[in-house]
């Protein structure tokens, strides 16, 4: 009959790739799933932004607007506030008639008269001056702030170009990282279904390998009667596979058909998971071995520590490797407990 191999070191190294595939893989869903969140919550941050900051810009076009109509209103209310200068009489005539008395006081009335008018005309071209320099003010500002409320436009007009631009852009990422999420959802049920598949082929397989060596009862059909021997502690083939060889091997001894076992102390096999149970078996022993795969259930590094404690030290094996060819940790006592 063939034997039946397997690589457990390598399946034990395949295992520990799976498992950190599927860890990335859910990282990466996770990852993705926390920037989709985070860009939604920022696409709704910078919408509200956005329309905060139209309104002000608006509000200031409005501010602006009103301020331009103020200053037309008080311009053109200037200009009517402006008066014409007082005509100066023509000068009197003088009676032919008239003393030289009462012809110096028809002239000192009239001068008396043209020099108030001439006064009252510097005060109106004084006021007027005055506000002819509001008004050219007035003037000289209309400009600027039209200026400055174009300006307030193309701003508007820049934002709401940026906004109209980004918030497609965001609902297209957000649509490929929901696609992406759904992906990578069907991506890790598949790694976690196959991580499952395969880990359970593993703990087959080394089952299979720890099976002890067993002997099997005689019948009356001699051609029936064959010993089931784990070749596992022979001498590996080049591969490193670990192989299980069925062949009869009997004896006959007083017509008596007997099967030869195959009995080793050198190490004790230890296949429990409990903790509490594993380092019970282990009391006065000296070498033992174990699946490297039990290693974390058994309490990872809390559990080398212990081993320590109890003077047990990690062999390491010729290629500086703590796990050997068929999956397995080897322990050995190597100070003066025992």
């Amino acid at each position: 009959m063939s034997d039946i191999r397997f690589d457990l070191r390598y399946m034990n190294s395949v295992l520990g790739e799976i498992n950190k595939a599927e860890n990335d893989v859910s990282d990466s869903i996770e990852g993705m799933r926390k920037i989709a969140v985070t860009m939604e919550s920022e696409l709704s941050s910078f919408s509200a932004e956005g329309i905060k900051a139209t309104r002000k810009i608006q509000s200031l076009i409005f501010e602006i607007r009103d301020l331009i109509s103020k200053l037309e209103r008080k311009a053109s209310n200037a200009e009517k506030n402006k008066e014409k200068e007082i005509d100066i009489p023509p000068k009197p005539s003088i009676p032919t008639n008239a003393t030289p008395e009462q012809s110096n006081e028809i002239l000192s009335a009239y001068y008396d008269t043209v020099s108030r008018i001439e006064e009252q005309n510097a005060k109106i071209r004084a006021r007027n001056r005055r506000i002819d320099e509001y008004v050219s003010k007035c003037n000289e500002a209309k400009p600027k702030l039209e200026a400055e409320m174009r300006e307030l436009h193309q701003i508007e007009e820049a934002l709401k170009g940026e906004i109209d631009n980004a918030i497609p852009a965001v609902h297209e990422f957000m649509g490929q990282a929901s696609s992406a999420n759904n992906q990578g959802s069907r991506i890790n049920s598949a790694m976690k279904e196959f991580n499952s598949v395969f880990r359970e082929t593993y703990e087959d397989a080394e089952r299979l390998y720890l099976l002890n060596p067993t002997g099997i009862s005689g019948y009356s059909y001699n051609d029936k009667q064959f010993v089931i021997k784990n070749t596992h502690s022979h001498i590996l083939a080049s591969s490193g596979d670990v192989g299980f060889s069925y062949s009869p091997e009997r004896s006959n001894e007083g017509g008596k058909t007997e099967e030869k076992t195959t009995v080793t102390d050198e190490e004790l096999l230890i296949r429990d998971k409990a903790p509490e149970e594993f380092f019970e078996k282990i009391k006065g022993i000296r070498k033992i071995k174990m699946p490297s795969s039990n290693l974390h259930r058994l309490g990872g590094k809390r559990f080398t520590e212990r081993m320590n404690d109890l003077g047990y030290k990690l062999v390491t094996q010729p290629d500086g490797s703590t796990i050997d060819n068929n999956g397995m940790l080897h322990w050995e006592i190597r100070d003066d407990k025992y």
